[in-house]
């Protein structure tokens, strides 16, 4: 059960850097 919410964890910030990155790209 660990597993699973350490990969719903990792997903949001990986989905959270994504988005950053592409907004980042967008504005600059």
């Amino acid at each position: 059960m660990q597993e699973v919410i350490d990969t719903n964890n990792y997903q949001n910030y990986l989905t959270g850097f994504v988005s950053k990155l592409i907004i980042f790209s967008s504005t600059s």
